[in-house]
């Protein structure tokens, strides 16, 4: 996913409480291991590829198009 499509989803996403929170939990841990410069990024990244079905299923579609092309 780049990361425009990446902005996008975070955007038109109806985000709910525990959604919201989830992210912020993930962001302060990166903070943690990486800079703040870096871990708000990456806790964002890492909510996506841990938490978000839709973004789970985007990219499973996205490695079976790759495997058919190659």
């Amino acid at each position: 996913m780049s990361l425009k499509e990446m902005y996008e989803e975070l955007i038109n996403k109806q985000w709910e409480r525990d959604e919201l929170l989830m992210v912020g939990v993930y962001c302060l841990i990166g903070s943690f291991l990486l800079t703040p410069i870096f871990g708000i990024p990456g806790g964002i990244i890492a909510y996506f590829a841990f938490e978000d079905e839709a973004f789970k299923e985007k990219m499973k579609r996205r490695k079976q198009q790759h495997k058919d092309i190659n």
